[in-house]
């Protein structure tokens, strides 16, 4: 178990540095596209499309992450309420139906990538190949399942996360 817990640690980790690349990489294209546009008159025509692409990855990639630090949006005042072993029973069940469903969506993800690569599609004004930007939803469901899976075993084995599992501390992640 402390293997998938130091494994998971790394992967969310590069998860992070992904997320943290693509929104600076998308914020400086967009400023340099602004700049462009209102000073010279002649913006990036694929701009725009770009940046919504890399907020598509930065949304999944993300979502993949706060999954396993539990930070997704939760209502926890009725679910308080429990007694404490109803709630370990309770917040597994929760794990496992989130697991199943974002296993459905990474299985109709693939079938979406592997459909625009036998296609050929490319994006409209970068020239990019559609499967990297549909490819989003597989790797970010992986990234959620990863999440979830590590969430709900040190709920039910009462293994915290700490700082060191969360943060960038120490040098160390």
């Amino acid at each position: 178990m402390e293997t998938f817990f130091r494994f998971n640690r790394c992967v969310m980790f590069c998860g992070k540095i992904l997320v943290g690349a693509i929104m600076t990489g998308a914020t400086f294209l967009l400023f340099f596209n602004v700049v462009l546009r209102y000073v010279f008159a002649s913006g990036i025509v694929w701009a725009e499309e770009m940046t919504r692409y890399t907020m598509l990855w930065t949304v999944f990639v993300g979502a993949g992450v706060v999954s396993r630090e539990g930070t997704h949006v939760s209502m926890e005042a009725f679910f308080n309420l429990w007694p404490g072993r109803l709630q370990r029973v309770g917040f597994l069940a929760i794990n496992l139906f989130c697991i199943a469903t974002i296993a459905v969506i990474v299985y109709f993800g693939i079938d979406m990538v592997r459909l625009v690569v036998e296609t050929g599609q490319i994006s409209e004004a970068a020239f990019l190949p559609m499967w990297i930007i549909y490819g989003a939803v597989p790797v970010g469901g992986i990234l959620m399942i990863l999440g979830y899976g590590e969430t709900a075993l040190r709920q039910w084995h009462n293994v915290p996360l700490t700082e060191s599992d969360i943060a960038f501390a120490h040098g160390r992640h």
